[in-house]
């Protein structure tokens, strides 16, 4: 066999996805296992899931769907959240009867270590916030029974989240028990430290090894043809950042088309940020339409982040897609790095930090009469 056809062969597609860690985001078939009994250890001759045939497909982990249907249990309420409980029983009952098959995960770590091991690794998501019961502590209940997502809504809306699979969800969107739902998922430790794993390789090459992060991530929703989800062309250093400050973008669609953000590439910015004195440009429009023939618009495949610095110039426009963009960013730096207005404990708190570092930063000087 020669070079050229072994590297085909490890190239492949097929290939490719025996070497990956495959993860499925979403299985239904929680239900079956309270409502049928099911046994997901053997092959079932019906049904979209069990352990055979995902080991057959090259599956390393499953979230299983825990669903509270709204018609069956209520928007929320005592019904709602015990159903729920029986679903995250039953997927924790599963991974206890078969553990040479199943392990319970939480983290993307847990994954590693459970694909490693030749064992699914079985997580949790919440589809829709019925169980909660519109109380803001059951958030972190659910967390601390091992669920790591939760969907405002299923098709049906709820009080404080419209659904887009109802009437009701065309005018709601969400009230103040929504946003504050969304915060509080957002300040959970894991939230932040997930964000950051997405691209932790990526920002210890390319930003260091002793990192700090944004304290909050920003979520963009961009409706189409909404003219007030319009970002024009700007540099975040200009208006105050750190030059050493990097983005990190998640797109949780594809992106393409005027769904997406354009960016100048660095040789090209630097060369119109060096002559924007004798540009003598009066508005970001017109700096706009000066730049416009070098932009890059990104096309990026649901699944795919992107790292950038924000010196360079990027913005967006309105979006004339059918779909809406769902994306969010956050920014990291070198610890030891200059900050300029965000400062470290109000704009960025540390993610990685070495023990050493640790020990320092947290040393005083006896004090000496």
């Amino acid at each position: 066999m020669t070079t050229t056809s072994t590297n085909s062969a490890a190239n492949d597609p097929l290939s490719i996805h025996r070497r990956a860690i495959i993860v499925d985001m979403h299985a239904d078939t929680t239900q079956r296992l309270v409502d049928e009994g099911v046994d997901l250890d053997r092959r079932l001759a019906d049904g979209h899931l069990d352990a055979v045939r995902a080991k057959e497909g090259g599956l390393d982990a499953q979230f299983f769907s825990i669903w509270v249907e709204p018609e069956l249990f209520g928007l929320g309420g005592a019904r709602a959240m015990k159903r729920a409980d029986l679903q995250i029983e039953a997927v924790r009952a599963l991974a206890a009867k078969h553990p040479e098959t199943w392990e319970l995960a939480t983290t993307a770590a847990d994954i590693r270590r459970i694909s490693s091991a030749g064992k699914i690794a079985a997580l949790m998501g919440l589809e829709g916030g019925y169980a909660i019961d519109e109380k803001i502590e059951n958030v972190g209940r659910y967390y601390q029974m091992g669920v790591r997502y939760m969907s405002a809504a299923w098709s049906v809306s709820t009080s404080w989240a419209g659904s887009s699979g109802d009437a009701v969800g065309q005018t709601r969107g969400l009230n103040d028990f929504g946003r504050a739902v969304i915060r509080e998922m957002n300040e959970e430790p894991w939230t932040r430290l997930a964000y950051f794993n997405t691209a932790r390789r990526a920002l210890e090459v390319l930003v260091g090894n002793e990192l700090a992060m944004q304290l909050r991530i920003n979520l963009s929703i961009q409706l189409p043809n909404d003219d007030s989800s319009l970002l024009p062309v700007h540099a975040d250093v200009w208006a105050g950042d750190s030059p050493y400050e990097v983005v990190l973008w998640i797109p949780y669609v594809n992106v393409y088309g005027t769904k997406t953000m354009y960016i100048l590439p660095r040789e090209k910015d630097s060369r119109y940020q060096e002559r924007m004195g004798e540009l003598k440009l009066k508005s970001a429009e017109e700096l706009y339409r000066t730049i416009e023939p070098d932009l890059r618009w990104l096309d990026i495949p649901y699944g795919n982040v992107l790292l950038f610095t924000q010196n360079v110039m990027h913005g967006n426009i309105v979006n004339r897609e059918p779909e809406t963009r769902w994306s969010s960013n956050c920014r990291f730096k070198s610890v030891f790095s200059p900050y300029a207005d965000k400062k470290l404990g109000e704009f960025f708190e540390p993610i990685l930090v070495r023990p050493a570092t640790s020990i320092g930063a947290s040393y005083r000087l006896p004090s000496v009469a």
